[in-house]
């Protein structure tokens, strides 16, 4: 993968129509959610081969933030606002900037968070 900036990199909202989305203004700077798995200690008194057994334990789906230059007149601002006092889940995405040639799958992360 060739190295890049985070140049042109966008952070969207879901509107009303499922799957369509809109830029929210005026972003300063995107840290993605960082995904981490738990392990489990199985403790047993008499292993057969004196070794702790570890399972698998469940995802932690990380946070992720977005620093914004706050405009309070800007209305992707007064949805995220919105979004925030209502307190249920909503559809947000980073779009990174890509090559259409090169990654045909899209070049985003979508996120449901409140």
């Amino acid at each position: 993968m060739a190295e890049a900036t985070g140049l042109g990199t966008q952070f969207l909202r879901e509107t009303a129509v499922t799957g369509v989305f809109d830029a929210i203004a005026q972003v300063a700077s995107i840290t993605p959610p960082q995904l981490t798995r738990d392990t489990v200690d199985v403790e047993e008194l008499a292993p057969a081969d004196d070794f702790k057994k570890k399972l698998v334990g469940l995802i932690d789906g990380g946070e992720f933030s977005v620093t914004l230059n706050f405009d309070p007149e800007e209305q992707g601002h007064k949805d995220l606002e919105e979004d925030f006092a209502n307190g249920v889940p909503y559809n947000y995405r980073i779009q990174f900037p890509f090559d259409e040639e090169v990654y045909s799958d899209g070049g985003y992360y979508d996120i449901t968070a409140s």
